[in-house]
């Protein structure tokens, strides 16, 4: 009888089998450990191969976090010289109408693009890296684009939420009711439970993509349901919201378990009112029943 980590396993072999953009997907060797952490390790062609294979495993029902150890190997027909490989990537940033290219500097060594600069949009930064990540002869991508607003959009807080709650709500991968928003300044902070590690990282690429939002701190969890015990993520993002909506208690250092009717708090306060305080308003939400508070008061 396979096991949990065995069935992940055994879908994320074949999700890369199936993948045409990994044509050599038997070279990959794929390991689940408990909890659905898949590990891939091996050689790929490619820095689009690598990218292609480890967007199958997130897609796989039942992974939970992912390890990427791919090694890029170019094969000797697709190498390019440094020089070569710059100048087309600048040619891309160049001729795409949604980018200001005099703003974004691109080096390259042994194949490794670093883009450096700054945009005034977060899809901008995200479009710069998608333009070269395909490139041939590419090894790598590091995006160390920042996104600056140029021109300040004046908003309150609670109409930054509102913001990109409203975004989250109409991308069809994410459920915002198990996210909660909070803003501070122009950076948003993102908590709560998803189903899955494409879901997380929609999730982020929308709330920075809103305008107004520079950053975003994703503190998501995954839970893929499918194989783990049924957790009740909207009581759990319920629990979250509540918590960070309350001025006397410092939830960035607060995580929330639900099971059934059941809440479990856990990390770090500053005192023990605020611990005290966590639990009453865990126990004010709708279907908590029960609140073990497992809070620490830090010394």
């Amino acid at each position: 009888m396979q096991t949990t980590s065995d069935q992940i396993e055994s879908e994320v072999r074949a999700a890369l089998a199936d993948d045409p953009r990994v044509p050599y997907a038997d070279e990959i060797a794929v390991e689940v450990h408990g909890d659905g952490v898949a590990v891939l390790r091996g050689t790929v062609g490619s820095f689009a191969q690598e990218r292609a294979a480890v967007a199958d495993a997130k897609r796989t029902r039942g992974v939970a976090d992912l390890f990427d150890e791919l090694q890029v190997r170019v094969l000797d027909r697709d190498r390019r010289e440094d020089a070569e490989i710059r100048g087309t990537a600048l040619q891309r940033l160049m001729a795409d109408p949604e980018l200001e290219p005099d703003h974004v500097e691109i080096a390259v060594g042994d194949g490794w693009i670093t883009l450096t600069g700054d945009v005034g949009h977060q899809y901008q930064s995200d479009r710069a890296f998608e333009l070269v990540a395909g490139l041939t002869g590419v090894t790598g991508v590091t995006n160390e684009i920042k996104v600056v607003e140029h021109t300040r959009i004046p908003m309150s807080d609670q109409s930054r939420e509102q913001a990109v709650m409203a975004a989250l709500a109409d991308n069809a991968v994410v459920r915002p009711d198990e996210i909660a928003v909070r803003a501070t300044g122009e950076y948003v902070t993102l908590r709560g439970t998803v189903g899955s590690l494409v879901q997380r990282e929609e999730a982020v690429h929308t709330a920075g993509n809103v305008p107004g939002v520079l950053g975003v701190k994703d503190e998501l969890r995954v839970r893929p349901l499918g194989y783990h015990r049924h957790v009740d993520a909207d009581t759990e993002a319920a629990v979250l919201a509540a918590l960070i909506d309350d001025d006397e208690v410092p939830s960035a250092g607060i995580d929330v378990d639900v099971d059934g009717d059941a809440a479990t708090l856990r990390g770090e306060v500053e005192e023990p009112g605020q611990r005290e305080r966590a639990e009453r308003v865990a126990r004010g939400v709708g279907g908590v029943a029960h609140v073990d508070n497992e809070l620490r008061v830090r010394a």
